[in-house]
C-alpha cells in the first residue's frame, strides 16, 4: 500500500554507543578502558534524519502506474544484488553458516489440546527468561571477556553464554519425553516446556547476535540467508518427527532429540577457539561486499531534486575514492599533530549535539587497517570520539585514545574526527598501517584523481 511504503534513511548494523563499547563510559573515565573499547569501528553515534518537505500528491494517472520510482528506494540493480548475494554468502562466511546452523535446529513438540493453553503460558514464561539470559546477561558477558582481553572484544565472547541454556534446553527435551511416556503429572511437563523455550530463545537470539557480530556491515543480508537454512530445516524436520516418535517411542525418541541438541549447541566450542581464523579468511570477500553496500552511500551520498520547466528531476551524487596509503613509521618517527581530515574540502562545522547530527555534515570515511601491531609505543594513531561533533574548538590530547589494533583489525572513522599517528618511541619497531580515505562526496575533488591513475580492468581484478 502507497501509505505504508517508507524508506528509512539510516544506516543497517549499527548499534547506538556513546563512545565506547559499553555505552555508558566517557573520555574523562579513560583510564579506566583500554583504547580498543573507544574506536568508532564498531559503535558509530546515533543518526537522527530530520524532513521538513514531503513530496507532491500523486495524481490519479500516477496511481495507476505497475511501477514508479521512490526516492530513497534500491535501484533495481541493488534489488538484483540483494536476490542472488546472500547464496553466496554461505559460501564465503562460515561464521555465518554456523548461525544458520544453530538457529535451524529446534524439535517439535505434540501437546494434546488440553494442555495447549498451559503450554503457551510456560512457553512465554521460557520465552522470557530467554531473552534476559541472551541480552542483557550475554551482553554482560561479553564485555567481562572483553576486558579480560586488554580491552579488545571479539565476536566470539557472546558464544560462552550458551553454556547454561544448551544444558537447560537438553535436560527439558530428554525429562519431557521421559515424564509423558511416564505419565507423569501435567505440571512437569509444563516445567520442562519452559525450560525448552528457554533454550530455543537463547540460541536463536545467541545465533542472529554472533552473526551481526561478525558481519555487521552485510547484517541485513546474512540474516537473509540465515532465514533461508532456518526454514529448510524446521521444513525437514516437520517431515522426520513424526514416524521418528512413532517408531522409537517417546522416551527414545526425546532421549535422542535432547542429546542431538547438546551437541548442536556444543559446537560453538569449535566457533570459540576458530572463529576468529575464520572470520579473518572471510574478510576479503567481506570488504568486498561492503564497498557494495549501502554503508558509505547512506553517509556521503548527496541527493537534490530541482525542477526542469514543469518537471521534477532528481540528481544523485554517490561517494568515490579518495586516496590510499601505507604507512611505515620507524624507530624515532616524530608525532603527527591532532587534525581534522576534512580540512582539505574546507568544511566548516559548527559545534552540535548528538541527537542534531545529520548525514550531510561530513565529507568522507577513512578506514587504516593494521599490517602489524599498532601500539602506543610505536606510534598507533590517537583519536578524540565525539570530536565529530565540535565545531571550531582546539583538540586537546588529554581527551585522546589510541587504537591499538591486531594485524587485520581495521579502524573506521568520518573525516570530522580529530586523529593524529603518534611518535614512535621504540628502537626496533615498525608501525606498518594501510589506510584507505575509501569514500568522499562525488562533487569535490578527489586528492588522488582515481580515473586517470587506474585503469578499470585493475579494480575487475
Amino acid at each position: 500500500m502507497e501509505e505504508t511504503m517508507y524508506f528509512r534513511d539510516t544506516m543497517e548494523g549499527v548499534e547506538v554507543d556513546e563512545g565506547v563499547e559499553s555505552g555508558t563510559e566517557t573520555p574523562s573515565t579513560k583510564e579506566k578502558i583500554p583504547a580498543m573499547m573507544t574506536t568508532s569501528v564498531e559503535t558509530p553515534p546515533r543518526i537522527t534524519i530530520q524532513r521538513t518537505s514531503f513530496p507532491p500528491p500523486r495524481t490519479y494517472r500516477q496511481k495507476l502506474a505497475l511501477f514508479r520510482a521512490v526516492p530513497g528506494c534500491p535501484s533495481n540493480k541493488q534489488l538484483l544484488t540483494m536476490m542472488y548475494r546472500p547464496l553466496l554468502i554461505f559460501l564465503y562466511f562460515p561464521c555465518t553458516d554456523w548461525a544458520e546452523f544453530l538457529y535451524g535446529t529446534s524439535a517439535r513438540y505434540h501437546f494434546t489440546t488440553q494442555l495447549v493453553g498451559c503450554a503457551y503460558l510456560s512457553a512465554f514464561t521460557g520465552a522470557g527468561l530467554g531473552s534476559l539470559w541472551s541480552g542483557l546477561l550475554a551482553d554482560k558477558s561479553a564485555l567481562w571477556f572483553a576486558r579480560r582481553n586488554h580491552g579488545v572484544r571479539e565476536s566470539e565472547h557472546r558464544l560462552r553464554s550458551l553454556i547454561f541454556p544448551g544444558l537447560v534446553g537438553s535436560s527439558g527435551l530428554i525429562l519431557w519425553g521421559c515424564g509423558a511416556d511416564a505419565g507423569v503429572h501435567v505440571a512437569g511437563l509444563i516445567i520442562t516446556m519452559a525450560m525448552t523455550t528457554f533454550f530455543v530463545a537463547c540460541d536463536a537470539a545467541t545465533a542472529i547476535s554472533y552473526n551481526v557480530d561478525c558481519f555487521k556491515d552485510l547484517g541485513s543480508e546474512t540474516i537473509i540467508m540465515i532465514i533461508i537454512i532456518r526454514n529448510t530445516l524446521g521444513f525437514a524436520v516437520s517431515y522426520a518427527i513424526t514416524p521418528w516418535l512413532t517408531n522409537r517411542g517417546l522416551t527414545k525418541c526425546f532421549i535422542a532429540v535432547g542429546m542431538v541438541c547438546l551437541g548442536c549447541t556444543s559446537t560453538f566450542l569449535l566457533l570459540t577457539y576458530f572463529g576468529k581464523k575464520l572470520r579473518r579468511c572471510s574478510a576479503p570477500k567481506y570488504w568486498q561486499y561492503v564497498a557494495t553496500s549501502e554503508v558509505c552511500g547512506k553517509l556521503l551520498k548527496s541527493t537534490i531534486h530541482s525542477w526542469l520547466s514543469s518537471k521534477r528531476e532528481t540528481s544523485v551524487s554517490v561517494p568515490q575514492l579518495n586516496s590510499t596509503i601505507v604507512f611505515s613509521i620507524g624507530p624515532g618517527a616524530a608525532r603527527q599533530e591532532l587534525h581534522r581530515d576534512d580540512v582539505i574540502h574546507h568544511n566548516r562545522l559548527p559545534k552540535i549535539s548528538l541527537d542534531e547530527y545529520k548525514i550531510e555534515r561530513d565529507t568522507g570515511i577513512g578506514l587504516f587497517v593494521a599490517g602489524k601491531n599498532p601500539m602506543k609505543a610505536n606510534g598507533a594513531t590517537r583519536f578524540i570520539p565525539r570530536s565529530h561533533l565540535w565545531g571550531d574548538e582546539h583538540p586537546d590530547e588529554d581527551l585522546a585514545f589510541f587504537a591499538e589494533l591486531n594485524p587485520g583489525d581495521a579502524f573506521i572513522m568520518l573525516s570530522s574526527c580529530f586523529h593524529g599517528g603518534s611518535a614512535n618511541t621504540t628502537t626496533d619497531e615498525e608501525r606498518l598501517i594501510s589506510s584507505c580515505f575509501m569514500t568522499t562526496k562525488g562533487f569535490l575533488r578527489q586528492v588522488e584523481n582515481q580515473y586517470l591513475s587506474n585503469e578499470i580492468e585493475q579494480f575487475k581484478e
